[in-house]
């Protein structure tokens, strides 16, 4: 489940800080064998500046601190050609890490807790990997560990 590069969606998901739980997607960006997981939550909240251009793949601006990586709405990423519904953005700031045990212990059946949805395609998750781990907008810790990647 926790496959590099998987698409999980978790119905609900519930956020580690007790925000409000909603169904969520979640992209695994990388997945240790010491029950670490760094991913991150597709939205469709759109905090592109209008002075940017929009185009799929990774949108970055150092200048101001910023960081997404935005996936065109029906735009096939995965290897069976699912494609977000709606134009969906990964800020670099709000990648986290997540405890593999902890989701164990909350979604345990698959098909009720969550769906794995497909896996990226091998050309989409590394431009997005490099897209984060090539932005001081992402955590120190985060594009550390997406750096020493195999």
């Amino acid at each position: 489940m926790y496959t590099q590069g998987n698409i999980i969606y978790f119905t609900p998901f519930y956020f580690p800080n007790g925000n409000t739980c909603k169904p969520k997607y979640f992209i695994v960006l990388l997945s240790e064998e010491n029950s670490l997981i760094i991913a991150g939550l597709p939205t469709r909240v759109d905090h592109v500046p209008s002075f940017i251009e929009k185009k799929h793949g990774c949108i970055s601006n150092d200048k101001i601190n910023f960081n997404c990586y935005f996936f065109e709405k029906n735009l096939p990423i995965t290897e069976s050609g699912w494609s977000f519904p709606l134009d969906t953005h990964i800020y670099g700031d709000e990648i986290d890490f997540f405890d593999k045990n902890r989701f164990d212990q909350i979604y345990k059946v698959a098909g009720v807790d969550y769906e794995v949805i497909g896996k990226l395609k091998d050309s989409e998750l590394n431009q997005m990997i490099n897209c984060f781990k090539n932005s001081r907008a992402t955590l120190n810790k985060v594009r550390r560990k997406l750096g020493a990647r195999a």
